[in-house]
């Protein structure tokens, strides 16, 4: 039953992909495998945006030494987070200009 709850969460979160937070961020869900991460936690994370007018553009994201990493509401390296998560959906918030990421939100 709870695992029916989180897919159709989910679901429900994907359909709605973006919104802004304070302006200065915004926060997606993106599919874990679009993050490419290097031995030292740096990285790029790849993947398709879309408005409500059916309008895509690609977008990347730079993963910095500062990206951090949550876990199940526990801040850890993102190195582990990424290892110890799932494959699935994961929570980014990402700078709006600089396009970087703030942090990766991973589930257990």
């Amino acid at each position: 039953m709870k695992k029916q709850i989180l897919i159709i969460t989910t679901c429900l979160l994907v359909s709605f992909n973006t919104h802004v937070l304070a302006g200065d961020y915004l926060e997606t869900e993106i599919d874990s495998r679009e993050i490419k991460l290097s031995k030292d936690g740096t990285g790029i994370i790849k993947f398709r945006q879309c408005d409500n007018n059916a309008k895509c553009k690609n977008v990347l994201v730079s993963i910095t030494p500062e990206t951090k990493g949550v876990l199940n509401g526990v801040e850890m390296g993102l190195l582990q987070a990424k290892k110890l998560s799932m494959p699935g959906f994961v929570g980014l918030l990402y700078k709006r200009d600089s396009k970087e990421a703030v942090s990766i939100g991973f589930w257990k």
